[in-house]
């Protein structure tokens, strides 16, 4: 899975490995790389978006962002439980900031 342009998620079909945005929940990325380009903008709020600004810092600092089609990924999902509970606050007009 990977994000385009267009904003859209899709799943690769051709035999190429390399996409230009991986979805934000699909990123893996070495601890040394993370750190190398910057880690995470301290001004973002919450989440969403982490992935367009590590796609863009990738391509910036000469990496490569490659798909790995065999890989699988879980993701768990908040149900109210305090399990699941997020561990920050979103302000109001974060979501439009990041």
């Amino acid at each position: 899975c990977y994000l385009t342009f267009d904003a859209e998620f899709k799943w690769t079909t051709d035999k190429t490995p390399y996409v230009p945005i991986m979805s934000g929940g699909l990123l893996a990325i070495s601890r040394k790389w993370f750190f190398e380009i910057g880690g995470y903008d301290s001004s973002m709020k919450g989440w969403g978006g982490e992935n367009l600004d590590q796609s863009l810092r990738i391509w910036t600092c000469g990496g490569e962002i490659v798909s790995a089609p065999e890989s699988y990924v879980a993701h768990m999902w908040r149900d109210g439980t305090a399990k699941t509970k997020a561990n920050y606050k979103v302000g109001a007009g974060d979501a439009i900031k990041n």
